[in-house]
């Protein structure tokens, strides 16, 4: 997974290094598309009992967070 987020230039929504701007943030809009689409790679690639506990995070870093406190 680590291999595909940083081809997409996506790494950064799950390493900590995104800093998630504020919503009146010009950029706020493009950070929340980048962020719901990593949302979904994630979701997408783990197990559908996985996914199910997955979908109500807001922030793809605290899904990966989440993973990382269970499998890692």
């Amino acid at each position: 997974m680590h291999r595909a987020f940083g081809a997409k230039n996506n790494l950064k929504f799950i390493d900590g290094s995104m800093v998630i701007p504020d919503e009146d943030d010009l950029n706020y809009n493009a950070w929340e598309s980048c962020n719901h689409l990593t949302q979904s790679w994630i979701i997408n690639f783990v197990t559908p009992q996985v996914a199910q506990t997955l979908v109500f995070h807001e922030h793809a870093i605290d899904i990966w967070q989440d993973l990382k406190e269970h499998f890692f």
